[in-house]
């Protein structure tokens, strides 16, 4: 259009709006002209605008560091080794959701204020994603979805008693420096219970809410669970946690796939070798996005010292070990009180390994060959046990041959010390020679996956025992009653073959321990037989009595899973020394003269701590009743005798 087509005033207004000069250009050109400077700089501001967005995309105010949380907010600082958790977990800048890291195993003594710090920790993680203009974004989640902070406690009285009420305490008392105005509560959260702090979780607004978990009844961790926590998951059912765990690991890795910004947390003081915690913190060593921590109660609570620990350390200087200090071989629960007593009596020195190439374990009983010096005694009976596998994967058969034969009694040094404390003479019985228990095989048999051992390999190994290698069987027994059919084919061979379980009692375990614990058990060095001894557990009923001895193998096994590539616990190759082990002392009682009173120092190192402690309450019970009888009945013979000297005395003698 021509300039000359525009009045004078319609100039003017144009220049004086729009800030252009229309000497050469006519006004459509200026007013383009315009509009593409205008929309240059609002490109250029959005473009800065979405930078700052994807660097701090804060509202208003940014979150301060954890430092300054917690000592200006919540006036309580971090000990150092929990600030250096802390630090772990959001970074040193506080102007990005650290992602250094995906899981935090915090292998931390009792008392060392585990839950307590952890807290502190989803206070901090509710405080820092509040002052994102739009978390779900800032995450990488839908629009309006949730922002999930779960803990997960071992059983519903810690998750409500212990952690939640806690950390309910701690997000109460988060005020604003300077002021006596809670910070959440100045930021839309009503911190009053009832409100937006219900019975089990805490809506911060935004979408973000805590929920305080168990994992006796509840697995549901949320939708969007950006941050877990699983609390003392060494006291968890190892495959409950295994399931617990891997569930929230599939379940972050999808929802947060493009941001890597979720975390896991899992902290506990050691229960045994084979709990979760152990596992994970063993296997976490070279896993670059894991950081690992362990130390013990008074490395991390400074308020703690191990002086304030000594009465529990001389009561039971192993169990605070393992609790206090996440240190030590015994495990809770432990059948083998004295562990140091197993490589003792089975080592290189005790025995020979008979079978070429020194295997310990093997898939075709058929397929091992003899070393030449390898031939039973004439003088001798011999007797085996065989514990059957299921046909599960990675499920296994034992066997176990064994003999009588004398020797000295040999107490390691550990039992040592422990009867001399009793005061029993130890050299009157290290002096003696009396008959034990020699292992001649004791073999490993897996099965296919999927498929169960071959039976008739085994009823064959029997066989050539005896008609190659001359080895008069005395007795060989099954520990199931699908065996039947293999027992009477051994019958019907002229070997006796019965029926014997394990698992009923703890008769046979008791009869190896006890020679075990003497020195009057003697094996060749085999580490499965090592392994599954010193890994036996004992096992409560359905409401964690331990009203009935029971005896198994851990459900998860970290050393076989190092030694042997599976992870599940075993205790095949024990059972079948067990089995034959009292197959040989049972048949051979006269010849053996040991008892569990005559050598071993008491039946209580027979029984589970809580089964000694029911037992002597039970005994105080009997005292208490047999005393009130006894009583009853001196007052009735003094209302008879009506109290006189002479008469009640021989009312007395004569009642007895």
């Amino acid at each position: 259009m021509p300039i000359e087509k525009f009045t004078k005033e319609d100039m003017e207004y144009i220049e004086e709006n729009l800030k252009v000069s229309l000497k050469e250009d006519d006004p459509v050109t200026a007013i383009l002209r315009s509009i593409g400077r205008a929309g240059q700089l609002s490109n250029r501001r959005t473009k800065q605008y979405k930078k700052d967005r994807k660097g701090s995309a804060f509202l208003r105010e940014k979150p301060v560091d954890t430092r300054t949380f917690f000592r200006d907010f919540v006036k309580e600082e971090n000990y150092p080794l929990q600030q250096a958790m802390v630090d772990a977990v959001f970074g040193l800048d506080p102007s990005k959701w650290d992602t250094t890291y995906e899981e935090y195993v915090l292998l931390w003594g009792m008392g060392s204020g585990k839950d307590h710090t952890v807290g502190k920790v989803l206070t901090y993680a509710a405080y820092w994603i509040k002052h994102l203009a739009d978390p779900q974004q800032y995450f990488g989640l839908g629009s309006g979805t949730s922002i999930d902070l779960a803990n997960m406690c071992i059983n519903a009285r810690l998750a409500k008693n212990v952690f939640f009420d806690d950390f309910k305490n701690t997000v109460q008392r988060t005020i604003i420096p300077g002021t006596n105005r809670n910070w959440f509560e100045a930021h839309g959260v009503d911190v009053r219970d009832g409100k937006d702090i219900k019975t089990n979780e805490i809506n911060f607004g935004q979408g973000i809410t805590a929920h305080s978990l168990n994992s006796e009844t509840q697995s549901d961790i949320g939708m969007n669970p950006l941050m877990v926590v699983f609390d003392e998951i060494g006291g968890f059912d190892v495959a409950n946690a295994e399931e617990l765990y891997n569930y929230a690991r599939r379940t972050q890795a999808s929802r947060f796939a493009a941001t890597r910004s979720h975390k896991r947390l899992l902290l506990s003081f050691k229960r045994s070798d084979n709990d979760f915690m152990m596992i994970r913190y063993q296997e976490s060593e070279n896993q670059p996005k894991t950081f690992r921590s362990k130390a013990s109660t008074w490395e991390v609570n400074k308020r703690v010292t191990k002086d304030d620990l000594a009465e529990e350390y001389a009561a039971d200087p192993e169990g605070a070990k393992r609790v206090y200090e996440c240190e030590g071989e015994l495990q809770e629960g432990g059948y083998f009180k004295y562990k140091k007593t197993i490589p003792h009596v089975i080592s290189k020195e005790k025995g020979k390994n008979p079978i070429v190439d020194n295997l310990h374990r093997i898939r075709r009983l058929t397929k091992i060959e003899f070393k030449d010096w390898f031939v039973g005694d004439f003088n001798k009976r011999y007797y085996a046990h065989v514990d059957l596998g299921t046909g599960d994967d990675n499920d296994c058969a034992g066997l176990a041959v064994v003999h009588s034969e004398p020797m000295y009694v040999d107490f390691n040094d550990e039992y040592k010390l422990e009867l001399i404390k009793e005061g029993i003479d130890i050299v009157r019985l290290m002096k003696s020679k009396r008959m034990g228990v020699v292992c001649d095989i004791a073999i490993q048999i897996t099965a296919l996956p999927g498929r169960e051992v071959q039976f008739a390999d085994l009823i064959d190994f029997i066989l050539r025992l005896r008609d190659e290698r001359f080895f008069t069987i005395g007795k060989v027994t099954y520990d199931g009653f699908s065996s039947i059919g293999e027992r009477q084919r051994l019958k019907q061979k002229g070997i006796e073959s019965d029926l014997l379980s394990i698992d009923r009692d703890c008769v046979a375990y008791d009869t190896l321990k006890s020679l075990v614990y003497t020195g009057l058990f003697k094996s060749y060095m085999n580490p499965i037989l090592i392994r599954e001894l010193d890994e036996l557990v004992y096992v409560p009923n359905a409401k964690g009595e331990y009203t009935r001895r029971k005896i198994d193998h851990p459900k998860h096994s970290l050393r076989r899973r190092r030694e042997e590539g599976s992870k599940k616990g075993s205790k095949d190759v024990s059972d079948g020394v067990a089995g034959a082990a009292f197959n040989c002392v049972d048949a051979e009682k006269a010849n053996f003269s040991f008892g569990f009173i005559d050598v071993v120092k008491n039946k209580e190192d027979f029984m589970h701590p809580k089964e000694v402690e029911r037992e002597q309450f039970e005994t105080m019970q009997d005292k208490v009743r047999t005393d009130k009888a006894e009583e009853t009945r001196l007052e009735m013979i003094k209302d008879v005798t009506g109290g006189k000297k002479d008469t009640y005395w021989k009312t007395l003698i004569g009642s007895y």
